[in-house]
């Protein structure tokens, strides 16, 4: 087993005070300290209790919780991320969201064997043999399918999620901040990974496990998919 370096966790939140209590849990279960240096919430200016339930979680100095002064999207959350690994010169950050979808246990093999290392990038796919999904409605699944064939046949590369909410990113790889221009909505990450397209970026896809609950979506499907189809 090869030891992780600085490695930073990043949970952004946002009105989840109910998902974020189950995401502290999986840390706690881990323990993530193991494996991250530091785990960084950013709060995007949540209306509920969502930014006291993580504050009560940091009885640990490797917890650290920032908070948004306005709502600036999923994608301003990331640069923030990114920013913040940047200033404290970290070597990789894995942006988990705090709405308990995914699972930070599929990072883990990753982390531990070194995997990272040879990439750029490697993004969680929910639509990937290995990968599972719960309580995903028939809609949204051949929804999804059906995008990441589109981008597949556009980019002529397999393309098995337009962006999860499980993902590891090399802090050299972000260094020239190219992901400033990129939107700040939940489109964020489906600019990321044209960037990767399009500067033969090294990444890979890993599968994950999904599940719906009782989250709230905060897109709606068919502006969504507008929304993903214009970026072709």
């Amino acid at each position: 087993m090869i030891s992780p370096a600085k490695i930073l966790l990043c949970i952004p939140t946002f009105n989840c005070e109910r998902q974020v209590a189950r995401v502290i849990a999986q840390l706690d279960a881990w323990p993530a300290e193991r494996w991250f240096e530091k785990t960084l919430f950013i709060d995007n200016a949540s209306t509920d209790n969502t930014a006291n339930v993580i504050q009560k979680s940091l009885s640990t100095g490797r917890r650290q919780l920032i908070c948004n002064q306005g709502n600036v999207g999923l994608g301003g959350s990331h640069k923030v991320a990114f920013q913040y690994a940047l200033d404290h010169a970290y070597d990789a950050v894995v942006v988990f969201h705090g709405d308990d979808q995914a699972n930070l246990e599929d990072i883990r093999p990753c982390i531990e064997t070194g995997d990272w290392r040879d990439y750029d990038c490697l993004l969680g796919a929910r639509f990937m043999r290995g990968s599972r999904r719960q309580g995903y409605s028939m809609v949204r699944t051949f929804g999804n399918y059906a995008l990441n064939a589109l981008y597949s046949l556009v980019l002529r590369r397999p393309v098995y999620d337009l962006g999860s909410g499980l993902n590891l990113y090399k802090v050299d790889y972000l260094s020239s901040r190219f992901y400033q221009s990129f939107a700040d909505d939940l489109t964020f990450n489906i600019d990321m990974l044209l960037h990767t397209f399009r500067n033969a970026s090294r990444f890979r896809f890993f599968p994950i496990s999904w599940r719906h609950l009782d989250q709230k979506s905060n897109a709606h499907v068919l502006a969504q998919a507008y929304s993903v189809l214009r970026k072709l």
